[in-house]
């Protein structure tokens, strides 16, 4: 028989417990130090696409069946391989920077080492552990896919992108839930430290977006899609300041919550990469009704924006690693442009440049081959 007095005892102990769980959240928890706005404006400077880059180099992956991929959702570069997370939700392929196929990470299953559904992915710079979120776990695995465990947290959180980060995780989440946009966590999933408070609801679900959450050496940096804000989060000092789009096309927070509707339809980056305080990025803008596409930059020190001319054609930013930016292009867009006679007037730079790469090939590029990797270095 349970005595009253253990009852109170195990009440109090439980009590006492939850109270320092949400102090130690809360003592813990940081906010914007720094705001800054960027009004966007599309017809001030520009520089042409081709001027921020010094070479091109196109990269087959392997045509292996196991290394096929279909449609790839987010790519990893490292200093040991390339990461790709494809479209199915399970696949996460490992290729060595010639192209050649390593592994795969993880299988599609509910056992020990085996991946449901994957959210997100991301590697340490040297390759060595890649970490994969699922829908409250993630899951460890060595660059040769070997798996090392994994850890939980509460089924009410709703985490959509993680970071390796000196030997611990960062969450970062869309506002869905977990009180804040990040939560830095050790390997166990102890919290260690909250990152700028949000309202506990679900309101701004986002679409298909996986590669916001991106780091270089000094700096972390975040991409939030409803409300088109960089968080930029410094790794010494873990101060934090904020990168605003402005336009008239942008829908603040307030008004997605009075309005209860999704910030889909406006101005926005699709894709970005992070490098050396530079923001490169895909922007889809809206006029005249019609959504558009253009390459930006944006420096982060100067807050300066400027649009890159591409003459019609607008690259993903998938990754940036050792100077360079990485992209994947499918093979029959490539074996067009292999074939294409581009000697007349009105073809783009970036076009005629990557017919000379894709000429350059000892080969004839084949609409069965597996995606190219598109390797850019960037011109300092």
């Amino acid at each position: 028989m349970i005595h009253k007095n253990h009852v109170c005892i195990i009440v109090n102990l439980l009590f006492m417990s939850a109270i320092m769980l949400l102090s130690g959240c809360v003592g813990n928890s940081r906010s914007v130090d720094e705001d800054n706005e960027i009004e966007l404006v599309f017809n001030g400077d520009s520089l042409s696409i081709t001027d921020e880059f010094d070479s091109v180099e196109l990269v087959r992956l392997d045509n292996k069946i196991e290394a096929l991929l279909t449609d790839p959702l987010k790519m990893i570069v490292n200093d040991a391989s390339i990461i790709v997370l494809d479209k199915d939700g399970h696949t996460i392929n490992a290729y060595d920077h010639e192209g050649a196929f390593i592994n795969k990470i993880g299988r599609k299953g509910h056992g020990r080492g085996e991946l449901t559904r994957v959210y997100n992915c991301c590697s340490n710079t040297a390759g060595d552990t890649i970490a994969v979120l699922q829908h409250n776990s993630v899951s460890f695995y060595s660059g040769k896919g070997a798996f090392l465990g994994n850890m939980s947290f509460g089924n009410n959180e709703y985490w959509d992108d993680i970071l390796l980060w000196n030997g611990n995780l960062l969450l970062a989440s869309y506002h869905r839930n977990t009180g804040h946009l990040f939560s830095k966590r050790d390997l166990k999933g102890n919290v260690l430290a909250n990152y700028v408070e949000q309202p506990n609801d679900l309101l701004r679900l986002t679409p298909s977006v996986v590669n916001q959450l991106q780091q270089d050496e000094k700096t972390i940096c975040f991409y939030d899609y409803p409300t088109s804000t960089f968080y930029l989060i410094d790794k010494n000092t873990e101060s934090i300041k904020t990168i605003s789009l402005k336009s008239n096309h942008i829908t603040s927070e307030s008004q997605v919550r009075e309005s209860n509707a999704h910030a889909i339809d406006h101005d926005h980056f699709t894709s970005y990469t992070y490098d050396s305080g530079i923001i490169r990025g895909n922007l889809n803008y809206i006029s005249e009704g019609e959504v558009m596409s253009l390459n930006s930059k944006i420096d982060t020190q100067t807050m300066d924006m400027k649009l890159m001319r591409s003459n019609g054609r607008v690259y993903d930013f998938m990754a940036a690693h050792d100077g360079c930016f990485y992209s994947l292009l499918p093979s029959a867009l490539l074996m067009g442009i292999q074939q294409m006679d581009i000697s007349e007037v009105g073809y783009s730079e970036i076009l005629k440049i990557l017919k000379e790469a894709a000429v350059s090939l000892s080969y004839n590029i084949q609409e069965t081959d597996n995606f190219y990797l598109l390797k850019m270095k960037i011109r300092r």
